[in-house]
């Protein structure tokens, strides 16, 4: 499989702590906060060739530190939505721990929704069906 096929990668996240996340400096308590919130679930579809989250409320920075507790899925699509991967075992994909502790996602996201230090490894992943 050709990595260019691949633009975006879909999160479904049920997140147990929503007030472990700031935005635009000030704790998000409630959760209500947050872009992408959708119930109780954090759904955010980054762009994996220029780290943007597509679906973000421009203007809102945010630091993310999300326990999921194995709550989650996560997809990797071609342009056109088709999921052609998803991430490998129960815990969250590299691409989404910045601090190394994968069972939290924990990002930074500038007020135009860019992911800080985002990447993808493929070998996280596997093709949807496997």
């Amino acid at each position: 499989m050709e990595n260019q096929d691949l633009r975006y990668l879909l999160i479904d996240a049920g997140v147990r702590h929503w007030e472990d996340a700031t935005v635009n400096g000030k704790e998000d308590e409630a959760g209500d906060l947050i872009p992408c919130r959708h119930g109780e679930r954090w759904q955010p579809k980054i762009d994996i060739q220029n780290s943007k989250i597509t679906n973000w409320e421009k203007g809102k920075a945010a630091s993310i530190y999300y326990k999921v507790c194995d709550d989650g899925e996560y997809f990797l699509t071609d342009s056109t939505g088709n999921k052609i991967m998803r991430a490998r075992g129960y815990y969250i994909p590299e691409c989404l721990c910045s601090d190394g502790d994968c069972d939290y996602i924990s990002m930074n996201i500038n007020e135009d929704g860019v992911v800080s230090g985002f990447s993808i490894d493929i070998d996280e992943f596997e093709a949807v069906g496997e």
